[in-house]
């Protein structure tokens, strides 16, 4: 960071955060994962106060609870009058008041926990008045917080199969709702045991799954690009598993949006003759990820997304450069 001066300009620096942001978004966690992230943040916590506002820093990472988690406690990020109302705007699909309950009594003190929260909380249960050191473990942990899938993400098989025989649990089933996960993906959707493997590239008990007749089904490619596991994909090619709609470019913008590039490489050789190099370049400007982007296709059409997703520097030197005519219309479709 100090060689390449990242903290020294302003704009380098957003670009920076952006990236930072998207790898601790999408890409593969390992144990050591968070905590990296947290190192570097706080290695630029004066910069970050100096060249962001309150707000800024908040939408910069906003669909990483775990992170914001982080800088608000950390007095990186104030939750103030403003910030209530915007975190508000998203209570409902990500659950932030829930996830970050110690810290909204103070700020959301109009606002109660809500129902779901309640619910979630006697089942699991936890209280965060009552329980606080185990509320704050796994608010840290930021994963899913049934023992099942803490089996599952560790690739326990032994004691994988030794719980589902026990508790005489459905191999079928669906991971359980909590206000515990992190990784935007999760949050979003309630995976099977199968997909939920498939994710954290937990190849024995993906393994035995597939051996237990579970159906292997298209979904499961997105989630094990997010692995990050080739014998995976190896598995869902060899049984013929095909990508949904068969979009290819689906799964390759995916791995791109992870960081990935092993796999982004594996895809876009094996599946695509001629590139789409259009498409493939939107993608690594929204995901900032410059592996894949080359001098010559940076041009008009992409000049839009570069504005768009803060590629300040390239802006600017395209700009000094005269490579791009500013004045230029142009008509899409």
């Amino acid at each position: 960071f100090d060689d390449y001066q990242i903290g020294h300009d302003q704009f380098l620096f957003k670009q920076f955060m952006r990236l930072l942001s998207c790898i601790s978004n999408n890409h593969h966690r390992n144990s050591q994962f968070i905590s990296k992230i947290e190192q570097i943040l706080t290695h630029f916590k004066n910069e970050m106060e100096q060249y962001f506002t309150n707000n800024e820093k908040y939408n910069i990472f906003r669909l990483n609870k775990r992170i914001l988690l982080f800088l608000i406690e950390n007095k990186m990020i104030i939750i103030d009058e403003h910030l209530q109302k915007q975190i508000d705007s998203e209570y409902k699909t990500y659950y932030y008041i829930d996830y970050l309950t110690p810290e909204s009594k103070e700020a959301f003190t109009n606002q109660p926990p809500s129902p779901l929260f309640n619910l979630i909380l006697h089942f699991s249960g936890i209280n965060p008045d009552n329980d606080k050191e185990n509320f704050e473990e796994k608010r840290k942990t930021g994963e899913n917080d049934s023992y099942i899938c803490e089996l599952i993400r560790n690739d326990s098989i032994v004691e994988f199969i030794e719980h589902i025989n026990k508790e005489s649990i459905n191999l079928n089933s669906y991971t359980k709702k909590t206000i515990f996960e992190t990784n935007p993906l999760l949050i979003k959707r309630q995976p099977t045991f199968i997909e939920y493997a498939a994710f954290f590239g937990s190849i024995q008990i993906f393994k035995y799954l597939k051996l237990n007749g579970i159906e292997m089904t298209p979904s499961l490619w997105i989630f094990a690009i997010h692995g990050n596991n080739p014998e995976i994909i190896d598995i869902l090619e060899e049984n013929d598993i095909l990508p949904k709609d068969r979009s290819y470019m689906e799964c390759l913008i995916e791995s791109i949006k992870c960081h990935h590039n092993d796999i982004t490489r594996y895809i876009q050789n094996k599946y695509f003759e001629k590139n789409d190099s259009n498409e493939i370049l939107k993608a690594c400007l929204k995901f900032f990820n410059y592996s894949f982007i080359k001098n010559d296709i940076i041009n008009g059409l992409s000049f839009y997304e570069l504005i768009k997703y803060d590629h300040l520097t390239i802006v600017d030197t395209l700009i000094k450069n005269k490579r791009i005519d500013l004045n230029k219309k142009i008509v899409l479709n």
